[in-house]
């Protein structure tokens, strides 16, 4: 396992790291044991600071976009089930018209 030295946009290795594309290369890589090898060289290559920079930028807006929809979609999701509850209480009361 080798330290990363990130001289790069953290975040942004963070969020490759985390990408599909970087599993792949993971998983392919050759290896000299059961563990997964990453040629440094080829995990290095990636985009300019500027570049970097703008992917960063681009991620966290569409995953704070992302967050505010799934945090909707929960409130309505249990509004639903209130509702839900709500209108068989009232059919096992027999006030439903």
């Amino acid at each position: 396992m080798y330290p990363i030295e990130a001289k790069e946009n953290t975040k942004y290795l963070l969020y490759y790291m985390l990408s599909d594309e970087f599993f792949e290369q993971a998983t392919t890589a050759g290896s000299r044991t059961v563990l997964p090898k990453i040629n440094q060289k080829e995990l290095l290559r990636i985009p300019s600071l500027p570049e970097q920079e703008e992917t960063v930028h681009i991620l966290d807006s569409l995953l704070a976009r992302e967050q505010l929809v799934r945090d909707t979609a929960k409130g309505l999701l249990e509004q639903i089930e209130l509702l839900k509850k709500s209108i068989l209480a009232k059919a096992f009361r027999g006030e439903l018209c």
